[in-house]
Order: structure tokens, then C-alpha cells, then sequence
């Protein structure tokens, strides 16, 4: 993914370039806790320039979703630009499940430069919310697609064994898929 230009340190705390040459480690007098906190400082330092990072140009494709890491859940948006370079814009602590987190989220890109204008597709895992969030941002210049691997699993998780092996052959989700378009192309006029 690439990053945002001149947001991000050229290297992430921790994996700073040495300009010793390869070769053994060399031991360091440096404890535990003093290379605990220079990482928690690079860390804070890295993300306080990602957060503050203006938004500049086009991003016509967002996937959006939200994820449990450890004891907290995360809602992110990644962006892709009309050249196909990906780049992660934001993350906030909350769930996707919860629309004012995502609106949250939304007014945080707005506010560092994302258009809420241009025609775009929003790629999300499903959520209600986030459907709800997109259409309050960016309104009917949006348009919503299911991410197809959670679909798959959702549909796969409800079916018997026997139908589950029919299923999952490309050619019955390729069936699937074109009568969901004709039916969300329906629903649109």
C-alpha cells in the first residue's frame, strides 16, 4: 500500500536502518523497559502524523469494515486511487456495527480533505451501519457492495452440508452473483 506522501516516517519505529553493516547483533545496554518506551514514543510520534495527514486527491473505490484486535474493535477505511494505488486513510476505535463510530470516522477523512461529492463504490463486510454512514456522508453518489467473501461465508454458514459442496462450485456463485446485480440494478430505478 502506499503511503501518504510526507505523512509517515520513511521507516516505522523499530525498524530504523543501521548503518552498521550486517552481521552478528551486538549487544546493547539498553533494557526492556527503555526499548518498551522508544517504541511506544516512535509509535505515538507515527500515528499522530498518519491522523493529522491531509487527504489529497480522488479516491473513487473505499473499503471499509471493522475488526476485533485483542480486547478492543476497530473500525478502518482503506481508499483506492483512479491509478490503483491503495492507501489505508483511517481508523478509529469502535465497531462498524455502530453508525455514529463510522460517521465519526467519515467526518475525520472529510475534515483532512476526502471529496464527499465524487461518485464512489464503498466495499463494506455487511454492516448496516456502515451502509447507513455512507449514505449520510456521501449520499446517493455511493454505491454499496457487499464484500463477496463475506457473503459467501454468511450464505455457506446457513446451509446444510449437502448443499454447501453444490454451492460452492464457481459456476453456482457466478449464478448467484448475476441474479443479485439484476436485482440491485432493479432496486436502483
Amino acid at each position: 500500500m502506499q503511503r501518504p506522501q510526507g505523512c509517515l516516517p520513511a521507516q516505522a519505529p523499530g525498524n530504523v536502518r543501521s548503518e552498521q553493516p550486517a552481521g552478528p547483533a551486538k549487544e546493547s545496554n539498553m533494557g526492556k523497559s527503555e526499548v518498551s518506551r522508544r517504541f511506544k514514543e516512535g509509535m505515538e510520534t507515527a500515528m499522530g502524523e498518519f491522523f493529522g495527514c491531509k487527504i489529497f486527491g480522488g479516491y473513487p473505490t473505499l473499503v471499509l469494515g471493522g475488526t476485533q484486535l485483542g480486547k478492543i474493535t476497530i473500525a478502518a477505511a482503506m481508499g483506492t486511487r483512479p491509478d490503483g494505488a491503495k492507501q489505508m486513510l483511517g481508523i478509529v476505535e469502535g465497531g462498524s456495527g455502530n453508525s455514529t463510530v463510522v460517521k465519526g470516522l467519515f467526518a475525520d477523512l472529510v475534515g483532512r480533505g476526502l471529496d464527499p461529492a465524487g461518485p464512489r463504490l464503498c466495499a463494506i463486510d455487511g454492516s448496516k451501519a456502515l451502509a447507513k454512514a455512507i449514505n449520510d456522508t456521501f449520499g446517493d453518489k455511493a454505491v454499496i457492495q457487499g464484500c463477496q467473501a463475506h457473503k459467501k461465508r454468511n450464505v455457506l454458514g446457513r446451509l446444510p452440508e449437502s448443499g454447501k459442496t453444490r454451492l460452492q462450485s464457481a459456476s453456482a456463485w457466478h449464478i448467484w452473483n448475476l441474479n443479485t446485480m439484476r436485482l440491485f440494478r432493479a432496486s436502483r430505478t
